[in-house]
């Protein structure tokens, strides 16, 4: 049997940091009676 490097596990987290790196982006530029949220199952809502 050939061992063959899988990175599939780590492709499959990057979706996830992206949201978190979005929602940060989006909190850092809320003004006064905007609202922002983050579905931890799902996506940025803004």
């Amino acid at each position: 049997m050939i061992y063959q490097s899988d990175s599939s596990g780590i492709n499959s987290l990057r979706g996830g940091s992206f949201q978190v790196k979005v929602f940060v982006y989006y909190m850092v530029m809320l003004k006064k009676g905007m609202q922002i949220e983050f579905e931890t199952l799902e996506d940025v809502n803004i």
